[in-house]
């Protein structure tokens, strides 16, 4: 990212005060109330249904964490990430395992909590030649609560930084052992044509060196599925190419068939958003399978 002054801070990190002022484009006065206030320039609130806490920065920290987010993303990452990635989706990551006749997923555990604030300054300092001071600084200003917040707009950028060991690691064994492996946030999936039977504990080995803990409830509910079982990534089934789940499908058409409200009956406003819910599930569906979406379309045209 190069600034107004024509600094490059790929090519020369943020080392001080000075530095982060030029990098975010503010003021030390506009900076030090979002220091010394961190823990009220955002808002926490739980998720009972994914079982997460998030976190929403206000307008004024947003405005400093997001030159930060787009000096964070000139950073390469590794062909294996899919996720929180510019040109990527879960569609790269499910394309990837079309067809196999083995498909291992991994899940890290309590992902954004698991990275610590130390482990976020240690990447500033130590992985990206940041010095102390900006380190310091730009930890404070990029976690809350001691960890990665879920919700930052810096949060899955620092997340990919972070994972870059575990990506080499990822992408030595996809050499060595001729499997497919991508990870799309704190989702590993790994998949070959050949029968490997510690595939998913191989995964599971490199996380934990990686200094992540495995989640291994998700591991037990479906870590292997063979070509004779449904196998799914990301939410798609791709036994042979990439297409919605029965179960999904079927959701998707009762909803469609129920018949659109007027706008007598509802508000405008209401109207408006059932509505794009509905063309959102059809553009969905077709970006993963245009049949599919096409016999859902009818489908919702015959109501």
């Amino acid at each position: 990212m190069t600034n107004k002054r024509g600094r490059n801070f790929v090519f020369e990190p943020p080392q001080d005060l000075n530095d982060i002022l030029l990098l975010a484009k503010i003021t030390g006065e506009e900076l030090s109330p979002l220091l010394t206030n961190h823990k009220r320039m955002y808002r926490r609130f739980e998720s009972l249904e994914q079982g997460r806490r998030f976190y929403d920065p206000n307008h004024k920290l947003r405005r400093v964490l997001g030159p930060i987010g787009i000096w964070l993303n000139k950073y390469p990452l590794s062909e294996h990430v899919d996720g929180w990635r510019k040109g990527r989706s879960h569609l790269h990551t499910a394309g990837a395992h079309t067809n196999k006749m083995q498909v291992s997923k991994v899940d890290i555990k309590a992902f954004f909590p698991s990275i610590h604030s130390l482990r976020v300054q240690s990447l500033f300092k130590d992985r990206l030649n940041c010095g102390d001071e900006a380190s310091a600084i730009l930890t404070k200003l990029t976690t809350a609560d001691s960890h990665l917040p879920q919700g930052f707009p810096t949060s899955p950028v620092i997340a990919n930084l972070t994972l870059k060991s575990l990506d080499a690691k990822l992408s030595k064994y996809s050499q060595s052992h001729a499997t497919a492996v991508r990870r799309y946030g704190d989702d590993i999936t790994a998949s070959s044509n050949v029968d490997i039977p510690n595939l998913a504990e191989d995964i599971c080995g490199l996380v934990r060196r990686s200094g992540f803990t495995v989640n291994a409830e998700k591991l037990a509910e479906g870590g292997t599925r063979y070509a004779d079982q449904e196998q799914e990534v990301c939410g798609i089934v791709v036994n042979d190419g990439l297409r919605i789940s029965d179960t999904k499908y079927k959701a998707y058409l009762d909803e469609l068939e129920e018949p659109m409200p007027s706008v007598l009956e509802i508000s405008a406003v209401g109207y408006q958003a059932l509505r794009r819910r509905r063309e959102g599930i059809l553009a969905y569906v077709r970006s993963v399978n245009p049949v599919q979406a096409s016999l859902l379309l009818r489908a919702a045209l015959d109501v």
